[in-house]
This record gives structure tokens, C-alpha cells and sequence, in this order.
């Protein structure tokens, strides 16, 4: 017999009206929970979101999230993502956490961007509470 694995990510991305996008994903996953509980849910996402947002994720049943956490530096966070929903790095610090403390199994992100120290964004991520951190290739 072969067993067969499907993975179903769910991409966040900017939204207008995010939490309602949020109320489509919680739908959605119990929706596909009714007739196979064994699907798992991936949010993809740039963390630019409120820590309740993290809660109501993971009450939902996503079961893992990747987070562009991207740098360790504010200042340098501000310059690669350039966030236009007046939140900051700290923000998405705060989500991260908050999506631990969910129960949500968070992966951090940050790409290889001259600059950038990679070391040090893992360790922010870990110290955060991830339980994993990938580091992205920079391409021109």
C-alpha cells in the first residue's frame, strides 16, 4: 500500500480587508476538516499582522507557519519590506511569538541580501520561539 501526503498551503498576502480574508481561512480549513482531518494547513505569510491574528490561526487548525522575519534590525527590516500598514519589525516579532504560543509550529525566513546578518536573524528567530529558520537565496 502507498501512503499518499497532500500538504495545503495557504498563502497570506496583503489584503484589504485582511480579517476578513482571515474569516475565509478559518471556513475554509474546517470545511476541508469535515471530510479529512488529516490535511494539514501551511500559512505562508510576511508576519505583518496583530498578534490576535496568530491566535485565531491557530484555533483555526493551521498547523504550521512561515514568517519572512527577515532581519534582525529594525531599521534594516523597515528598508527590505518597506510595510505600508504602519507595523513594524517588532510587529512581526510580536507575531511570531504569539503563533507559538498558539501552538502553531513557526518557521522564520530571511533571504541572503548583502547586509544582512543571517546568524543573527536566527538567532532572534529562535529566541522568538521558532522552531525552525531557513535562510533564502538573494537573486538580482
Amino acid at each position: 500500500m502507498i501512503a499518499h501526503v497532500l500538504l495545503v498551503s495557504v498563502v497570506l498576502g496583503t489584503a484589504d480587508d485582511f480579517y476578513a480574508f482571515l474569516l475565509n481561512i478559518n471556513y475554509t480549513v474546517r470545511l476541508v476538516h469535515q471530510k479529512r482531518q488529516a490535511i494539514p494547513f501551511r500559512v505562508i505569510t510576511n508576519g505583518l499582522q496583530k498578534p490576535d491574528v496568530a491566535a485565531a490561526l491557530g484555533s483555526s487548525g493551521v498547523y504550521k507557519a512561515s514568517v519572512a522575519l527577515m532581519s534582525h534590525k529594525p531599521d534594516q527590516y523597515a528598508h527590505i519590506m518597506q510595510p505600508s500598514n504602519n507595523l513594524t519589525h517588532s510587529d512581526v516579532c510580536a507575531f511570531v511569538e504569539a503563533l507559538c504560543a498558539a501552538g502553531v509550529e513557526t518557521e522564520c525566513t530571511a533571504v541572503r541580501q548583502p547586509g544582512v546578518d543571517i546568524q543573527k536573524a536566527q538567532d532572534l528567530a529562535v529566541a522568538l520561539g521558532a522552531q525552525s529558520f531557513r535562510a533564502r537565496e538573494y537573486f538580482l
